[in-house]
């Protein structure tokens, strides 16, 4: 009879229990259990947003008068490396990279190399002393966008530059001594001398000399680029030529 009792008992205080979740919507039950999931996991991904707002770039892009322009200077730009082309890389690795081939002689100072449509880049002449590049242009691919949009993008990797120039015309850059026609290629020059909008820009940090130069028309736009070791050439051979010069 005892155990009889305390099995009805149980099974009423079962149906109580029972008799008081019923009420509580199946949905509710489940957004309850999400929030309460989210209250226990916010340590971790509160942190983990915090981190990713911490590490947004601050750059904002504006432009004005037709010359675009970042709000801060990113940092630590690197003038020598543009378009996988770095400064001081030896001379083996540029030959296996870009297919360079020699227009000089071995040995001689500068050693001179050329290569021709390699990805983005339509022309590169490398500049090697000691085997090392310490000086090179670059002529990239023709692109279909407005000059404005290779010098933002010019200004989101290395900053606002020094100097900068505006010309239209078939006059010569007077802004730029480190960067005038492509040695040895007639067609080359002659398709950028169609493009006449022309935009030149300087940056250096006292070692280092990046010049830019975008040619456009209203249809494209053709970006040139002269990296140069200004510091080690000055030292090195300043006799020879000017600093950030081709020959």
């Amino acid at each position: 009879m005892t155990e009889w009792k305390e099995k009805h008992t149980k099974k009423k205080e079962g149906a109580r229990f029972k008799h008081i979740l019923e009420p509580i919507p199946r949905a509710a039950a489940y957004i309850g259990g999400l929030l309460l999931i989210f209250l226990l996991t916010s340590p971790f991904w509160i942190e983990a947003v915090m981190d990713i707002l911490q590490h947004q770039s601050p750059y904002t892009v504006h432009s004005t008068a037709g010359v675009s322009a970042t709000t801060n200077t990113p940092p630590g730009r690197d003038l020598t490396l543009y378009n996988d082309v770095r400064l001081d890389t030896r001379r083996d690795i540029m030959e296996h990279r870009f297919g360079l081939t020699l227009q000089n002689t071995r040995g001689m100072r500068p050693e001179i190399y050329i290569g021709h449509n390699i990805g983005d880049i339509e022309m590169i002449t490398a500049f090697f002393y000691d085997g090392l590049l310490k000086e090179a242009t670059l002529v990239m691919r023709e692109r279909p966008v407005p000059i404005e949009t290779i010098q933002i993008e010019l200004i989101d990797q290395y900053g606002e530059p020094q100097t900068r120039t505006y010309e239209n015309g078939e006059a010569p850059i007077s802004g730029l001594t480190g960067l005038h026609g492509i040695v040895g290629n007639d067609d080359l020059n002659g398709k950028l001398a169609e493009l006449k909008h022309r935009r030149a820009s300087l940056w250096t940090d006292g070692k280092v000399r990046l010049d830019t130069l975008i040619y456009s028309d209203d249809t494209l736009a053709v970006l040139q680029v002269h990296l140069a070791a200004t510091d080690w050439l000055q030292a090195n051979q300043s006799a020879l030529r000017p600093v950030g010069l081709q020959p």
